[in-house]
């Protein structure tokens, strides 16, 4: 991460050194409007590279993933207020540009950018706790796929086992999502998963109407989830 923070800087450090020197190296009209353009074209890339470490400085690489919006917002800065620069050095080999158009077009970018991050920020926070709750309410649906699952392959009898995979296939293209509502009938099927795998373990008949009193459990699971729609 230090190797690329460092590579992020050399980026805008570089850049601004090209700018300032064709900037002051081509015969510009420098007035009040243009050195105003400039000093803001320098600011914007110091704070483009705060906002790249503020997309992509957290440890969690969801955070980085979901922080190119962020990222996005600090060049799309430094790039306007260079073209705002560009744009005021050759136009006042024309007219003279009143300093007050040129702050208030640098004030705007600046808060145009301000705005953009903390609205960029604010969503990934959303997003981020939005997967989150995802990754909760679908883990014990993920749990019983995986125990089903493996029930299905360690059964012994070829005709149960047909079986077994058909259920495991009913898990698996069942709704994901759980609620507190469904909680006391997935807590039943997570109790007779329990129960069907001890008894295909040890190879008793019981099995097959185990796994037919799953199928109704997870049946009746599934119409109540989507009763709760």
């Amino acid at each position: 991460m230090m190797k690329k923070k460092l590579s992020l800087a050399g980026i805008y450090a570089i850049s601004v050194l090209m700018v300032s020197i064709i900037y002051f190296v081509v015969p510009f009209h420098r007035n009040p409007a243009s050195i105003i353009c400039y000093v803001c074209f320098l600011i914007s890339a110091i704070a483009g590279f705060f906002i790249t470490g503020l997309a992509f400085g957290k440890q969690d690489l969801r955070s980085r993933f979901y922080g190119y919006p962020i990222f996005r917002v600090g060049y799309l800065y430094t790039i306007a207020q260079l073209i705002l620069l560009l744009a005021v050095s050759l136009l006042e080999f024309l007219i003279v540009i009143p300093v007050w158009i040129t702050v208030v077009l640098c004030v705007l970018l600046a808060g145009a950018a301000g705005i953009g991050v903390i609205t960029t920020e604010t969503s990934r926070d959303v997003v981020i706790a939005q997967d989150d709750e995802y990754v909760a309410k679908t883990k014990q649906m993920k749990t019983f796929r995986a125990d089903m699952g493996n029930i299905a392959d360690i059964c012994q009898d070829e005709k149960l086992k047909g079986r077994l995979k058909k259920l495991a296939e009913e898990f698996k293209y069942s709704d994901p999502v759980s609620s507190p509502e469904l909680e006391p009938y997935e807590r039943r099927i997570l109790d007779e998963l329990a129960v069907l795998k001890k008894e295909v373990e040890e190879n008793n008949p019981a099995a097959e109407a185990t796994a037919e009193k799953l199928f109704y459990m997870l049946a009746d699971r599934n119409t109540r989830c989507k009763m709760l729609k």
